[in-house]
């Protein structure tokens, strides 16, 4: 089952960092060493407010699927489409390549406004 292709109410975003390492020398001077060519520990926190309970289970049998924070999953072009839905500024800015493969960093938290409406909130680590 792919991650349910549902544009988010809310979307934070934290591009992560690449692995650098800072030693400062006795004279105060810093250095720097970069460790890798690609980033890690990028975050992506989703927020789908409102919406209908059959789309709360999609996203938690796709939780189940995984293995809760277990196994890794890739976004499908949709997906990713539907995530970036909204988005204005310059395309490819939020970077979310195809290359990144994720993982569920929590449990989605789930909030029932009213029978049959909820918001739920899923949190995602980046994994490359």
């Amino acid at each position: 089952m792919p991650f349910p292709v549902v544009p988010p109410s809310v979307r934070n975003y934290d591009a992560g960092d690449w692995p650098v390492r800072k030693f400062n020398t006795q004279n105060g001077t810093e250095i720097r060493l970069l460790y890798g060519n690609k980033r890690y520990n990028l975050k992506l926190s989703l927020t789908y407010a409102n919406v209908v309970d059959t789309t709360v289970s999609e996203f938690i049998a796709h939780f189940a699927e995984t293995k809760g924070t277990f196994k890794t999953f890739n976004l499908s072009n949709a997906a990713r489409v539907a995530l970036l839905s909204g988005w204005a500024g310059t395309p490819g800015q939020l970077d979310m390549p195809g290359g990144v493969d994720w993982r569920y960093a929590s449990s989605p938290d789930i909030e029932q406004i009213r029978p049959g409406i909820s918001t739920i909130k899923i949190n995602l680590i980046g994994v490359i």
